[in-house]
């Protein structure tokens, strides 16, 4: 589960206020509804880290990696746990979602993996 920190979601609340002023509230409570729907929470462990020089990051397409007999995710799964593990701390998947144009950021559906890559609990 992605987490929010508290701070975020503070930032988040003040800007709400500033655009929709009294409507602010009924906003954040879609918003609340929405980002658990998306499987977010809210981090109440008080953490706040970021980056820094010693992170390590890798942006790649669902599809980069190709085995046989498998989703692409899953082969990149395997890989990343073979071979980059404690090496990359953060991967960044390209858009893995049903797409309709511009090389998948067209995207039609954000809650769906496009099965041509896999499924979620590939990703």
């Amino acid at each position: 589960m992605k987490l929010i920190s508290k701070k975020g979601m503070r930032k988040i609340q003040r800007r709400m206020t500033r655009l929709y002023g009294d409507r602010a509230w009924q906003l954040m409570e879609r918003f609340y509804m929405l980002i658990g729907r998306y499987g977010v929470g809210i981090d109440s462990s008080g953490s706040n880290r970021q980056w820094n020089q010693k992170d390590v990051v890798l942006i790649t397409y669902a599809d980069m990696l190709r085995g046989a007999d498998e989703p692409p995710l899953a082969t990149l799964g395997r890989f990343l746990g073979k071979r980059l593990r404690g090496a990359v701390n953060t991967v960044h998947i390209l858009p893995f979602y049903p797409w309709s144009s511009d090389d998948g950021f067209s995207v039609i559906d954000y809650r769906v993996v496009a099965p041509e890559y896999g499924s979620w609990d590939n990703v």
